[in-house]
This record gives C-alpha cells, sequence and structure tokens, in this order.
C-alpha cells in the first residue's frame, strides 16, 4: 500500500488485495518447503516417515515419544533422556546445509510439528510433510539435550545433594552428645580457674602449673580432660577464621590434622601448656591416629619434630 500511495496506483479492491498476498505468501512457503526438502536423501527421508509410524507394541510414534519430555527425577529418568538425545542426534538431521532458510521459517515449521499429532503430519502433502517432519526433528536436536541437563540439575540437587546433606545432618547430631559432654568438662575445668579467689589489696601471685593442675583434678581428671580436648578437636574446626565447611575441605584435601592438635601429644614435661610454634618438646604418641607413619599433615600448620 505504501508503493501504490507513493507511486500515485490505484489500489486493488480488499477482497482482490488479500488474494493476491495470500497466494505470494502461498508461494513463498511453497518455495521454503522445497528448499528444506531439496538435501534430503532418499535413507533420510524413508527414517523421517518412519517417524510417524506407531511401532508394533507401542502406543504411540517415535515423533511423539521423542516429543514428550522426560520428567521422572531419577537415574531412570536420566537415562531415558539421554537415549532420547542420542536417538534425536542419530539421524544426522542437524548436518544438513539449511543456511538459504531463515532461521524464523525453520522455527514455524518446528512449532507446527511440535504441537501437531504424527496422524495429521502423514495427511500432508509433499514436500511439506518431509519439510515438517525434518524442522521438528531439527528442533528437537538441541530440546533434548537442554531436557537432559535440566533433568540432571534437577536430579542433583533433589537426590544426590539433599541425601549426601541429610547424611550430614545425620552425623552432626550423632556428635552432638559427645560435644556436649566435652564442653561441660572444659568448661568444669576452666570455671575452676575463674572461680580462683584474689585479694584486692595484696598483690596477685601467680600460681604455678602444679597448682592449677592440682585444683583441676579435685573437679575433673587430666585423662577426662584430654578426652574431652580431643573430642573437641576432632568435632569443631580448626581456628577461629573458617567455618566449619571450610575446615572440612581443607581436612579432606590435606588429611588429618597434625598432631598438635590431640591434647595426648603435649609433653609430659609442661603438663597442660601446649609449646609455641617451633618448639621441638613435641612427642609421638602410638595411640595418637594423627601421630601414625604415613598420615598426612599440612605442612604450612606442622611443628618440627613433631
Amino acid at each position: 500500500m505504501t508503493w501504490l500511495r507513493r507511486n500515485r496506483c490505484l489500489p486493488p479492491g480488499v477482497t482482490q488485495l488479500a488474494s493476491l498476498v495470500a497466494e505470494v505468501r502461498t508461494a513463498e512457503q511453497a518455495l521454503i518447503y522445497s528448499v528444506v526438502d531439496s538435501p534430503v536423501s532418499a535413507d533420510l527421508r524413508r527414517d523421517l516417515m518412519g517417524l510417524l509410524v506407531v511401532p508394533e507394541g507401542d502406543a504411540v510414534s517415535v515423533l511423539e515419544r521423542w516429543r514428550t519430555v522426560p520428567r521422572e527425577v531419577s537415574g531412570r529418568g536420566q537415562k531415558g533422556a539421554l537415549e532420547r538425545a542420542r536417538d534425536v542426534r542419530g539421524l544426522g538431521v542437524g548436518e544438513l546445509d539449511l543456511w538459504r532458510v531463515p532461521p524464523v521459517k525453520l522455527a514455524e515449521l518446528a512449532r507446527f510439528g511440535v504441537g501437531t499429532h504424527a496422524p495429521r503430519l502423514r495427511r500432508l502433502v509433499e514436500p511439506r510433510r518431509t519439510a515438517t517432519v525434518l524442522a521438528t526433528v531439527r528442533h528437537l536436536e538441541n530440546a533434548s539435550v537442554d531436557d537432559a541437563l535440566t533433568l540432571f540439575e534437577v536430579l542433583m540437587s533433589t537426590k544426590l545433594l539433599a541425601r549426601a546433606a541429610r547424611a550430614d545432618d545425620k552425623a552432626k547430631l550423632k556428635t552432638m552428645p559427645r560435644l556436649r559432654k566435652a564442653a561441660v568438662t572444659v568448661a568444669c575445668a576452666v570455671s575452676v580457674l575463674m572461680d580462683t579467689p584474689v585479694e584486692e589489696l595484696d598483690p596477685a601471685v601467680p600460681v604455678s602449673v602444679a597448682q592449677a593442675w592440682e585444683r583441676i583434678e579435685k573437679v575433673v581428671t587430666r585423662e577426662d580432660l584430654a578426652k574431652a580436648l580431643a573430642d573437641l578437636a576432632e568435632v569443631l574446626p580448626e581456628g577461629t577464621d573458617e567455618d566449619a565447611e571450610t575446615a572440612c575441605g581443607r581436612s579432606c584435601w590435606t588429611g588429618t590434622p597434625p598432631c598438635g592438635a590431640s591434647p595426648r601429644c603435649w609433653p609430659t614435661s609442661c603438663p597442660g601448656a601446649r609449646p609455641g610454634p617451633g618448639s621441638q618438646c613435641w612427642r609421638r604418641c602410638g595411640s595418637c591416629r594423627r601421630c601414625r607413619p604415613g598420615a598426612s599433615r599440612d605442612p604450612s600448620t606442622s611443628t618440627p619434630g613433631c
């Protein structure tokens, strides 16, 4: 209409104009069908037409089965999604050279093929039937891969990762009684030192290690305190700047923590006092699993001589 007005031509009637537009669109669609159908070989055409036939013993055609998105979130469903993607790509439709066909026109053919039942597709005339089925299968090549990846993501998040999270929660619940008991034991030992009376007028007199242990052992034995500290070191993350997940990942990467974290490996010459970095007074303890031969340690935190 713009061209007619610009060139001062008398436009035809509305009915005749609509008929002309329909003829042009029909000719364009026929040209698209021919271009899409031209690179199809006889074997590929036979395979494409076989997708519209219901196999013996099945309720639907192969194309209808391929168009069904897998929704079973399980290992069997994931296997079916991968087999679907393999079968669709096995036809080799994506290798055809269709550069002359606009992607929009291929998308229109694929949209019609995905939403139409196989009996109606079988009743289409050539070359429209072959072009429609080919565009549909070409669309399903990418869609089947996307569906398999989506199902895998859902399977990982709802099955595997959730199962691992539940197992981790159960493991944490199992350690709670031991952690509570160890915390009470350590709290009793620390309360002895915190409740020691100090005269306000007289200068504070330092308490020796032996006197401190004598007062602590009136409340809790040294063996119980060492066991409580070992339980705390095993359950709680090391350090103060990392959370439990980071500590767990680091211990899984480097192996067991250095034996300095275990009170049973503390020196007997200075009981109750843990030596500082660089000290040579560590001793190996045969019962400590962190000091067994072959146990891996973090070289950045291990103490020389241990």
